[in-house]
């Protein structure tokens, strides 16, 4: 399990080819090493927003890009409404429920005490929320929640 000095790292763009990419990684800036973690994500992902969940200790990854979505355009494709559950002990991921848009370059942010999480921002500049209790999205134009 990563520890309080540890970062995951997940996705992003590979420097060779400017392509998004499914790798995950743990960052120790104690001793600056990268560790390659043997879980990839389920889709190849740049541009997303990724938030811890402490009442379910999992990491929540959500929307961004893929190679399939950047390739329809020079900058920024559509993105992905799609997410996934990182598990820390497990270092493992589930898919999660999907996003009710498409959204890259946004923000993620816990509400306490209740977990759900704040979608905003993004290409399309709507918000969503997702409820960590019942792990679903909600619309809040222009924001939505993810309620697990």
């Amino acid at each position: 399990m990563p520890t309080i000095n540890q970062i995951l790292l997940f996705g992003g763009l590979t420097v060779l080819t400017n392509l998004p990419t499914s790798t995950c990684k743990l960052f120790n800036p104690l001793t600056n090493k990268f560790t390659p973690l043997h879980q990839k994500l389920t889709v190849d992902r740049c541009r997303h927003s990724s938030i811890y969940l402490p009442s379910l200790n999992r990491v929540l990854i959500a929307g961004g890009e893929s190679t399939e979505t950047i390739s329809l355009s020079r900058f920024f494709g559509p993105a992905l409404p799609s997410t996934e559950l990182f598990d820390p002990v497990l270092r493992t991921l589930t898919s999660a429920a999907g996003m009710t848009s498409w959204r890259a370059l946004f923000s993620l942010t816990l509400i306490p005490p209740s977990d759900h999480v704040l979608a905003c921002g993004g290409n399309y500049l709507e918000m969503w929320s997702f409820s960590t209790w019942a792990s679903v999205w909600q619309t809040t134009t222009p924001c939505e929640f993810f309620i697990p």
